[in-house]
This record gives C-alpha cells, structure tokens and sequence, in this order.
C-alpha cells in the first residue's frame, strides 16, 4: 500500500496495514508494482492510468460531488423525483442566486407560524472543519456572513436529541467499495460529536455561541470544557455504540434509529452514483483499476426520532491523535493517542483494505486485474459478516431487496440512464459539459421537438445556461453540467409528456432516446 501522497496523520492507517501484515510503502520508491495508493486531497489523477496498480482509495469526482451545494442540488433534484424519500435533508437555499427566494420564503413563514424570528443556518460550500458556519434570524445578516461566495442556507433543526445535556452529532463511516453493480457498506461503529456547552434553543443571547450549537470536533476540541477521556461513553467524543446505549437508556427505539441511518445512507449514495459514473467516464483513468472511497456522513437526531443527514465529507479524518493539557490549568499542551478514535478508526482502516481484497478474490482468477494484487493476502470472503468485521450488511446491488416498498434501487436507475444519454450526446469528448450542438442534437434524435421548432430547444438550452452560469466557474469550460442537463430535461418532459409524476415523464422522454 504506497502512502507517499496520503495527508494528515496517518498512524492509522499504518496500524492498520501492519495488522493485516501487508506492506507500506512511504516514500514511493518501492520497485515494481503498487497494489493499492492511498492519496489525499488534491492528488494527482495520474495515479489512476499508473501500471500495476490495483485499487485507489477516491471515486472521480466524489470531492466535488459532495461539497455543500452540488450534494444540496443533487438531493434537491431527488426530492423532486421522489417526494417524501428524501425528507432528512433540510429545506436547502442556494446562494447567491436564491437569496431573494430565500428572503420571501422566511418572510412567508415567519407569518404561518407566527414567530418572532426563525434560526438558520449558513454553510459557505467549500468550508470545512466548522469553517465560516454561521447562524442567522435576520436574512439581512445572510450577505454579511457570507458575501458573493457559493453557501448554503439551511433550517436550523431546533429540537435535538440530547446526550448528557448536551447537543450532539454522528459521524457514520460508509465504503463505497464498488460503481458496477453498487456496493455500499455501512460501518457498524462511529462516532458522536458532544458540543462542549449545554444546549439551549437558539435566542438573541446565545445565537453566536457555536460551542452550543455547532457539533463540529475542530471547533470544541479548542474548548476549556472540552473532555478528553479514555472511555468510549464519556466525555466530549464518544463511540456510536455507546451513544446508543445512552439513547436507549432514555427511552429511544435505538433499532428504529439504526434503520433509518441506513435508509439515508443508501439513498444518498445511489443519489451520487449517477454524477460519479460521468466523472469516471472523463478521468484518464484505466478500466483495470478500481477505485474505492470512504465517506464521513455527519448526522443529527431529534427527539421524535428523525434521522436528519447534514452533509457528508470525501476525505473523513483518519487521525487518532489529539492534545491535552499536560495538568490542568498549566497551558502546556501534550500530543496523545484519542483511545476513542483508535477504537473507531483503526478497524475501519484494516477492514476497508480487507474489504477491497475480498472484492479481488471475488472476480475470477483470470481476470487481469486480479492478478495485479502482488503483495495482499486476499481475506476468506466473509468480510463483513463476521462478529470481528466492522462492516454492517453485505453489499446493496440491484439484485437484492428493496429499500423500502416505494423506494427500489431499480429506481434511482433512471438518473443513470439520464446520465448514460448525457455520455452518449456528448460523444467521446472527455468534458464534464455538454455543448448547444450535442444538446440540439440529443432533442432532435430523441424526437424532443416538432419539426421546426429548434429555436425553442436552443432557447430552453440558453435560459437554463443564463441559470448556472453564476454557480459554473468562469475558468469551466462553455456548456451545462450534468445538473444542469438534468435541469433542462425535467422542463422538457413536463412540457411534453403525459404522467401523474415527473418521475413517469422522465421515463416517457428517456424511452424515446434509448
């Protein structure tokens, strides 16, 4: 395993290679062959088209996907498609360009619920680490938080579950361990995230307090209150597992929780696949490599047991170490190895890299790039079944039981074959946008348009280019993004198809493109 371009603390991951008894390779200058290269942020895509080269640990574009308002939109567009299954993520607003929708909407609910004044939350798109977070009850206050920079602006969820006092969050650990069929794995423990003063509903008096109201590990740990500990269900940072047992102390239907956790898991997933399948078609990436990714999903619980999802993160912190004061009160800070992040990460690491190798075992003998595994001894294909895995339940294809009863995997299909026609139009350009020409030449052989109506195909292409061209960066190249080309088709397929549901009408239009 080369970890030459892995950021950050990587004890970890070290443990955990050495438990496995694989190799680690440092500073890259091993001969021969690499198996698997765990890279960081703003790794080389290089590293994808490498010879010898089994597994790496990023799917194309997941960075991107997930950031605050390209995940927003993509589970707006869900929402759109199949209302009432993606209610855990809260009413969304996209900025700049939705401020003034933003601004009528809270003044319209300010008047129904006749309240004084409404928190809302404000999330700058690339922040992290609690960055830039900011609550509101003044939208006025929304451009001085946050000015022209891409954000979003959420509903604060007022009524938490609460743990010793205290507001909290979790951080679930989920693999995506394979595109073609979809395979998801949910890590049996996380962690949850105390804030480190004692929760009251947000007022003009404590709405600046973040340590009250903001989860995030990056800002408490800073905190004079913040309790380091050595056991899992005390202190500021605590496992999943004994959260749980906290919960269920209180009277909370834990299972029911855990169930509705995987519910958003894997309806979030497959929501990103689409868009990860178009980045993977435009990477330079070779067929015999297989990329793999661990995803952080930060989730809040409220007290009528809603599971509510607050953003997932590409690259979660593997580290395990953290600092204390050497005796409290002398100012002198220690570095130590967090026991609770040991517990949690260590195994996380080893069973991910297990889990990729049992992947490779499953694949037949005289497959090329199951032969590339040079240095991994290959797991009994057991892995995530066993009482010492760490992974939840075996893996979610196509194959397997629906999600829910309304809600099949076979459905979430459809954006994928959205996404298959945006490939196919674009041709064999390696471009993330598709041009005025292939969009009028998608309409026209997709019989989108009456004979002679082509300047309204082009001006249904220029107005949805007019609205994503304050989200799209000046430097990108000319054209819609996917989002966008999904944008365009839900207003094709309401003006020109018959069906109850825009998910009927989406399937009328793909129909007649395949």
């Amino acid at each position: 395993v080369c970890t030459s371009s892995a950021k950050g603390s990587n004890e970890a991951l070290s443990s955990a290679i050495q438990q496995l008894n694989w190799r680690e390779c440092k500073n890259g200058s091993k001969p021969g062959p690499i198996d698997i290269y765990w890279v960081g942020l703003g790794f080389d895509e290089q590293v994808y088209s490498k010879p010898g080269v089994y597994a790496v640990n990023k799917l194309p574009g997941m960075v991107e996907l997930v950031q605050k308002v390209h995940l927003s939109r993509i589970i707006k567009r869900m929402q759109l498609l199949f209302p009432g299954e993606f209610d855990f993520y809260p009413p969304t607003w996209f900025l700049p360009e939705q401020y003034h929708q933003f601004v009528g909407e809270m003044t319209v609910n300010k008047k129904l619920t006749k309240r004084e004044s409404q928190t809302y939350i404000v999330k700058p798109d690339t922040g992290s680490q609690g960055e830039g977070i900011h609550l509101v009850s003044d939208p006025r206050d929304v451009h001085a938080v946050v000015g022209a920079r891409p954000a979003v602006v959420q509903k604060y969820i007022e009524n938490p579950i609460l743990l010793d006092g205290y507001k909290f969050d979790l951080r679930m650990y989920v693999v995506v361990a394979r595109l073609h069929p979809v395979e998801i794995y949910l890590c049996k423990d996380g962690l949850a995230r105390l804030c480190t003063v004692p929760y009251e509903p947000p007022s003009a008096t404590n709405i600046n307090n973040t340590l009250m109201h903001l989860t995030n590990y990056s800002l408490n740990k800073n905190s004079g209150d913040f309790i380091h500990t050595t056991a899992a269900n005390t202190g500021s940072k605590r496992t999943y597992s004994s959260a749980r047992r906290s919960l269920r102390k209180q009277g909370y239907n834990v299972d029911k929780i855990h169930d509705k956790i995987v519910d958003v898991v894997i309806k979030t997933v497959l929501s990103l696949i689409p868009d990860v399948t178009i980045w993977d078609h435009v990477t330079n990436k070779s067929k015999l490599v297989r990329s793999f990714q661990i995803l952080g999903f930060d989730i809040l619980l409220t007290s009528d047991e809603k599971v509510h999802l607050l953003e997932v993160n590409s690259s979660p912190s593997t580290g395990i170490d953290a600092e204390r004061e050497t005796k409290p009160g002398s100012g002198v800070m220690q570095t130590i190895i967090s026991p609770v992040d040991e517990q949690i990460k260590v195994p996380l690491l080893r069973d991910s890299l297990r889990l990729i190798a049992y992947v490779a075992s499953k694949k037949s003998p005289s497959n090329q790039a199951n032969k590339k595994l040079q240095n991994v001894v290959k797991p009994q294909p057991h892995v995530g079944a066993t009482e010492d895995g760490l992974f939840d339940f075996p893996s979610i294809c196509p194959t397997q039981p629906e999600v829910k009863e309304n809600f099949s995997i076979q459905e979430v299909t459809l954006l994928k074959r959205a996404a298959a026609v945006f490939i196919f139009f674009n041709g064999f350009k390696t471009s993330l946008r598709i041009g005025a020409t292939a969009f009028r030449n998608m309409a026209r052989r997709c019989r989108l348009c009456e004979q002679g109506s082509m300047p309204a195909v082009d001006i249904l292409f220029i107005d949805t280019m007019r609205q994503w061209r304050g989200y799209t960066e000046s430097h990108q190249p000319a054209g819609l993004p996917f989002q966008g080309f999904l944008e365009a088709l839900f207003r094709l397929a309401k003006s020109r198809f018959r069906g109850s549901t825009l998910k009927e009408k989406l399937e009328s239009l793909l129909s007649n493109c395949e």
